[in-house]
């Protein structure tokens, strides 16, 4: 009896150190900068802004967002000719990621946007912003790779 009770406990020991082993927090863990690096072809661009009804820009002339390990990035704009290239640092917490455009030729002012990242998958992102000018109410970014 005292041999059958000692194997039960050795292997219920074993049986919670495997356990414990195979709950790694990797596959729990939230995604995170690692996943939102690289290129990111921006699809849709969506906005509500005040009195207007919401419009959509649906991505021409291949604009996009190259997101980089250090935190530095560019955005080309398919917006004028000839395409505006920017470049911006980011950084992110949690949901939520903050932009700074430094002034730049195409940015005379500056920009220091900060979004939400509502969507982010191996082959989606949609970043939303919140009140991004007096008028602008929401506007969403769609991107895949």
């Amino acid at each position: 009896m005292k041999k059958a009770f000692t194997l039960v406990k050795f292997l219920f020991i074993t049986g919670a150190f495997f356990l414990l082993i195979s709950c790694s927090k990797k596959g729990d863990q939230a995604p995170g900068a690692a996943s939102l690096l690289g290129k990111w072809n921006i699809t849709a661009d969506t906005s509500q802004t005040f009195g207007y009804p919401p419009y959509i820009i649906e991505g021409i002339n291949s604009p996009y967002m190259q997101f980089n390990a250090d935190g530095t990035g560019t955005q080309k704009n398919n917006i004028g000719t000839p395409d505006d290239v920017l470049t911006f640092t980011y950084k992110i917490s949690h949901d939520t990621i903050a932009f700074n455009f430094p002034v730049q030729p195409q940015l005379p002012y500056g920009n220091t946007p900060t979004g939400i990242i509502k969507k982010l998958t191996s082959k989606n992102l949609v970043i939303e912003y919140d009140s991004i000018s007096s008028l602008t109410v929401i506007e969403r970014v769609y991107m895949s790779r």
